[in-house]
């Protein structure tokens, strides 16, 4: 999988991209595209495309027809697996008192969601606790557990949380409560006391087990159950009743791994590629009512992350952390509407928040436009939104950025988004043990933290220092797959382009150059948005649509009209309303 710098044409020389990033054309491999095709019967151009995601004859088959059948791993691969559907099992056998602490965002609710429809077929009393994002923050804590005892629960299941909670974790061991931990985040380097710890970051996972290191929580989840499915199944449990299909709640499982932005290779592609057909086909009650308030017909995995997940998490982020979970656990009809209509509500309170928030944030942070990285700070924002804000800072800027609130006794809490250049995890982490925040905690590219004013001058002046000392490259490269002109964008071509789906994080759509286009014309609709109609030399077209147009970075040179042709990068991707190929933007450069 080489990739080769695409000599500029001659009136491009010296230019730079809107976004600043170099252009780089793929190289496929012609011997494998040539096998390939042989062997599927795929054109060439797919063939090319799969080439980037596999390396051998059998990987690009298994890529363009993931099977359950063939290439599920096995769930006995994940650490502490027996000990798990061991103790679990008991506990149904016995019909004691569980319950599932789950995380507030999508993956936990999904996760949650996942073990009580397949515990409800078990006939088994169940308690649902979500912490409130606010009051008690992530993870198990130590009153609650203590809530969960005296209400005589005596096996809780962590899920999306538990690996690094040793001082709830050993509430629990003084209350004689087991605990099984269902996670996918990384540990330290030691692990707290529980009956059971099944997380495929572990260090001592097999190297099978490591195949699944990229799985989310709730994908975590559901090998876990099936390796309690067969535990039951071997004790006779389902003798005398209907033993759940896993496979028809492989929704749950599409929806939470898309909306956690793990990576959509091995076996996350193969879940959520299934489970967007149970989805499309069998949603289960919860999610086919949040479907239909969103109007949407056919889902793809970009309605997972950018429609429902939102709505989902609006929740915990503008009022009760359970919501979602709740949603997603329903069989009544009536309960379902009442909670998707109440979510879409929360979710467009959510939006006119976050916009004003991200409005002060950004004029607070354009003197800092130049600095290595960015702090931005109010005791007015909804604490609620400052992850989002984050990233669309970080994203505008390219630079790392930390949004951080305070309330009115002087408490803060902050989340940061990073780039590849400059480990935040690493940061807060060197912050924390120099005392110069409370507490804190993430991973390379995202993180949270808890301070004081008091602290705000000393932690500022600290990342300024530490993110000096990883400067970003001078440039980033973008790579496209090959060049396109405007009249290959046939429904042809898109059959092909859908073969590649579900697309996301490592999976991304694939993106092609257009030399020498002209902008014909520009149109706004429904007041924020534009179309732009562009034109090849051969007078050939193609349209974009650009939503929240003042927001992107193309907003300012299509401002200006320009007069003289450039080439973009984009995106085919189909419109369903007019059932024709449109094109998604991602970077223009200007030919002087």
């Amino acid at each position: 999988m080489m990739s080769s710098a695409l000599p500029q044409p001659k009136d491009a020389a010296g230019q730079q991209s809107l976004k600043k990033t170099v252009w780089e054309a793929y190289d496929p491999p012609g011997s494998f595209v040539q096998q390939l095709c042989q062997h599927t019967g795929i054109t060439p151009f797919l063939s090319g495309l799969v080439s980037r995601h596999a390396h051998t004859l059998e990987g690009g088959k298994t890529f363009l027809n993931p099977s359950l059948q063939h290439n599920l791993p096995s769930p006995y691969d994940l650490p502490a697996i027996e000990k798990a559907t061991h103790r679990i099992c008991e506990a149904i056998l016995k019909k004691e008192k569980i319950a599932l602490w789950g995380d507030y965002d999508v993956d936990g609710a999904t996760s949650v969601s996942l073990w009580m429809r397949f515990l409800k077929t078990c006939d088994v009393p169940v308690r649902v606790y979500i912490p409130d994002r606010f009051r008690e923050g992530y993870g198990p804590n130590a009153q609650g557990i203590h809530t969960l005892a005296q209400e005589n629960v005596t096996l809780i299941i962590t899920l999306d949380c538990g690996t690094t909670a040793f001082e709830a974790l050993e509430t629990a061991q003084k209350k004689n409560v087991d605990v099984v931990i269902v996670d996918h985040h990384a540990p330290d380097v030691c692990l707290p006391p529980a009956c059971a710890i099944v997380n495929p970051k572990r260090k001592d996972t097999s190297e099978k087990g490591q195949n699944m290191a990229i799985l989310a929580a709730v994908g975590v989840s559901f090998f876990c159950l099936i390796a309690l499915r067969n535990a039951l199944k071997e004790k006779g449990f389902y003798t005398h009743r209907t033993m759940p299909d896993l496979r028809l709640m492989l929704d749950l499982v599409a929806l939470g791994t898309v909306c956690d932005v793990v990576p959509l290779q091995g076996v996350n592609r193969l879940l959520v590629h299934k489970g967007l057909h149970v989805m499309n086909q069998c949603a289960s009650q919860g999610l086919s009512t949040l479907i239909k308030q969103a109007n949407l017909t056919h889902i793809t995995s970009h309605h997972l992350g950018f429609v429902l997940g939102p709505r989902l998490n609006a929740g915990s982020r503008m009022a009760q952390s359970d919501l979602a979970s709740r949603l997603l656990s329903t069989e009544n009809p009536e309960e379902a509407q009442t909670l998707a209509e109440q979510l879409t509500t929360l979710n467009m309170t959510r939006k006119a928040v976050e916009k004003a928030v991200t409005q002060e944030a950004f004029e607070q942070a354009k003197p800092q436009r130049h600095h290595p990285i960015i702090v931005v700070h109010s005791h007015t924002w909804h604490e609620g939104v400052i992850g989002i804000v984050a990233s669309r800072l970080k994203d505008a800027y390219q630079r790392p950025v930390f949004v951080i609130t305070f309330n009115t006794q002087g408490g803060g809490k902050g989340s940061g988004r990073s780039l590849p250049h400059c480990d935040l995890g690493h940061l807060i982490q060197q912050a924390a043990s120099q005392n110069l925040i409370e507490q804190g905690g993430g991973h390379k590219m995202a993180g949270g933290i808890s301070l004081t004013t008091d602290q705000l001058a000393s932690f500022q002046a600290f990342c300024l220092e530490r993110a000096q000392q990883t400067p970003p490259p001078p440039h980033t490269t973008k790579t496209f797959h090959s060049v396109l002109t405007f009249n290959s964008l046939t429904l042809d071509l898109w059959e092909d382009l859908k073969r590649l789906e579900p697309f996301g994080a490592d999976n991304p759509k694939p993106v092609f150059l257009f030399e020498h286009v002209r902008l014909i014309y520009q149109k706004t609709f429904g007041q924020y948005h534009q179309q732009y109609e562009f034109a090849q030399q051969d007078n050939a077209r193609a349209t974009s649509l650009i939503f929240n147009a003042q927001k992107s970075s193309f907003w300012p040179f299509f401002k200006e009209k320009p007069t003289t042709p450039f080439h973009i990068l984009a995106s085919p991707t189909l419109d369903t309303w007019r059932q024709k190929i449109i094109l998604e933007l991602e970077d223009i450069v200007k030919l002087s």
